[in-house]
């Protein structure tokens, strides 16, 4: 296992999250810096979506910055299972093309994975900027597929 994450751990903590009751729309999520989640201490809000919220953060013991997201409860259906089973595979690999999964957890702030911190544009932001051009457009495809390979399993 290329993590620290436990098999099974990431999928008790989904069915936990879809167990749980949805999280009104009007009552985000909010962590002020400082706030501390196991071992990693909250520096600001990276992005917010319909899953849950993204904070850059500090693990206090590696001293290393990484993205913590507080799963938002209720967003995943039964009929997601899968998507717990292809989340394990994900925190087995290990490829430069795909994020990194440390840790799931549970805090009184609610479910939470802790992933490496990546800098950059978002592909909206980048998609945003205009058309990409074509020897970018095919590098960006290239690793996109290299990392999906990773993840197929060869027969």
């Amino acid at each position: 296992m290329a993590t620290g994450v436990p098999p099974g751990a990431l999928t008790a903590l989904l069915q936990e999250v879809a167990a749980s009751p949805e999280i009104r729309e009007e009552e985000p999520l909010s962590l002020s810096p400082g706030t501390v989640i196991g071992r990693f201490e909250i520096i600001r809000e990276l992005g917010r979506g319909g899953f849950g919220v993204v904070y850059e953060a500090r693990d206090r013991d590696l001293g290393r910055q990484v993205a913590v997201k507080i799963v938002r409860p209720g967003r995943i259906t039964e009929e997601e299972g899968r998507v717990s089973r292809e989340a394990e595979a994900i925190a087995r690999l290990s490829n430069p093309n795909l994020i990194t999964l440390f840790e799931v957890g549970r805090s009184e702030h609610g479910p939470f994975l802790v992933f490496e911190l990546l800098r950059g544009k978002t592909s909206q932001e980048r998609m945003d900027d205009g058309p990409m051009p074509v020897q970018e457009a095919v590098h960006v495809a290239t690793e996109v597929a290299r990392g999906l390979a990773t993840h197929t399993p060869r027969e």
